[in-house]
């Protein structure tokens, strides 16, 4: 595949997920040779995809990944939830040591994903995504981790 060809299809990934086309998207990315998909960004985008459709043991993959190239929390966070999620509890202690390495503690997280319409009023100030916090373990000061928008 061209790299024409491999730019229209992750922007057709990208637009997808934004509009929360999440199978859609997953079917798009399956037609790519993943080795060929380098940008940080669009991995990322990639790994919520799969992760949105259930695919964990691909969404942990492109997780490490980009983990390889960019050791932040938050793909830190990311890696523990999917461990979480695919039972795998001593995959997620490793990756909460690791987040305790760099000085953090996961401290709270509020998603909107799974509010039902009854429980908010107004919008979203998320845009149906979630706030992570974490602690720093030497000041107990309390920092917004990301902000995940869906």
């Amino acid at each position: 595949m061209r790299q024409y060809e491999i730019a229209i299809r992750i922007a057709q990934v990208h637009h997808l997920a934004e509009e929360r086309k999440y199978k859609k998207a997953l079917t798009v990315i399956q037609t790519l040779d993943m080795r060929q998909v380098r940008n940080i960004s669009d991995l990322k985008v990639f790994a919520e995809v799969y992760t949105r459709t259930e695919q964990f043991e691909a969404a942990k993959a492109t997780y490490l990944r980009i983990y390889k190239k960019s050791r932040t929390r938050r793909i830190l966070y990311r890696l523990i939830y999917l461990a979480i999620r695919t039972n795998e509890l001593d995959d997620a202690e490793s990756y909460y040591k690791e987040l305790e390495k760099h000085g953090f503690s996961f401290f709270l997280s509020i998603d909107e994903d799974g509010y039902s319409e009854d429980v908010t009023i107004g919008s979203y100030p998320f845009g149906y995504g979630a706030l992570y916090l974490y602690k720093r373990c030497t000041t107990n000061e309390i920092i917004a981790g990301f902000w995940q928008c869906s």
